[in-house]
């Protein structure tokens, strides 16, 4: 251990011999006489102990009575754990690491989707999934709706895909801004292929209702739909402008979602008007169709999706 003070050279320490004492010379005339005894020098003191082993026996002997001191209050605290019962060993349940919390929804639901189990725990109704799959991602959708038909819901919601083993394998967030009775998209991509897939949880984590500072929507003025693309010409209802709205136009056979794709727009208040193309991803449930050669029956919806900040 070093300490603050320079350390003293050993070499001044000692004390110096005192000198010899010899007796004075004889007189030639006088006869011999002994010599006196030689005084013996001064023995040398004890070379005193440095000050670093005298900290490290310090240091040494903390270190015993901490140990003795622990060893101590852990004996006391195990008679007072034993002493309490039976009831204190019990050990407490540990969370699943893989699952989630339930949000604030009231309660929770499963579907299926291309029989993948879905569960979903939301105060919004959830329905009418989809699933989307190419070489590397996959594409989860669902209609969200507002039945409150007079309070905005403000939402964020958590989709979690698992695997087999009930292991997280990708999530991603999704927020809503729901005018009254409006139904918007869900649309979670996950960097993995549906192979690897089990199940979904689609779970709200938090919703705001709040009084609506907008209405209205969009109407189709005219819909075209052709070699897996989608256009319709729209009218705008909204009572005020919407930056940042994603209008998607949504493809359904016999009320099952069988293709789906959008456009991010700066949406018109109230008589603007504007046009959407976009290509179309075949997402479906139930039945694949090919989104290049749609059927006689197929009917195109336009939903908007209001930015999550909206009026802040």
């Amino acid at each position: 251990m070093t300490t603050d003070e320079p350390r003293q050279d050993p070499l001044q320490q000692r004390v110096p011999l005192a000198p010899p004492v010899f007796a004075p010379p004889l007189a030639p005339a006088q006869p011999a006489v002994p010599l006196p005894t030689q005084t013996a020098p001064p023995a040398l003191p004890s070379r005193p102990a440095s000050p670093g082993k005298r900290n490290i026996a310090v240091i040494v002997l903390a270190i015993a009575c901490s140990a003795l001191l622990l060893s101590t209050i852990g004996l006391g605290v195990s008679t007072a754990l034993l002493m309490q019962g039976g009831s204190a060993s019990t050990p407490h349940p540990t969370p699943d690491p893989t699952s989630t919390s339930q949000g604030t929804s009231a309660g929770s639901t499963t579907t299926e989707v291309q029989d993948y189990p879905v569960t979903v725990a939301s105060d919004l109704r959830v329905d009418h999934f989809a699933l989307a799959s190419d070489s590397s991602i996959s594409t989860l959708y669902a209609l969200v709706t507002n039945t409150s038909s007079n309070q905005v819901a403000r939402s964020s919601f958590d989709i979690t895909a698992y695997d087999a083993d009930g292991r997280i394998i990708y999530r991603t967030l999704d927020l809503f801004y729901l005018l009254p009775d409006q139904t918007t998209v869900l649309d979670a991509s996950f960097l993995t292929v549906l192979d690897e897939l089990d199940h979904f949880v689609v779970e709200q984590l938090d919703i705001e209702w709040i009084d609506p500072p907008l209405s209205g929507g969009a109407t189709i003025v005219e819909a075209r739909t052709g070699d897996g693309h989608a256009e319709a010409d729209l009218a705008s209802t909204l009572s005020a402008a919407a930056e940042y709205t994603e209008v998607y136009l949504a493809v359904f056979v016999d009320d099952e979602l069988i293709g789906i794709c959008s456009d991010l727009t700066d949406f018109p208040a109230n008589g603007g008007t504007l046009t959407v193309s976009c290509g179309l991803d075949p997402a479906y449930d139930n039945t694949e169709v090919d989104v290049e050669d749609l059927p006689s029956n197929a009917k195109l919806d336009v939903l908007l999706k209001i930015d999550y900040t909206f009026g802040e």
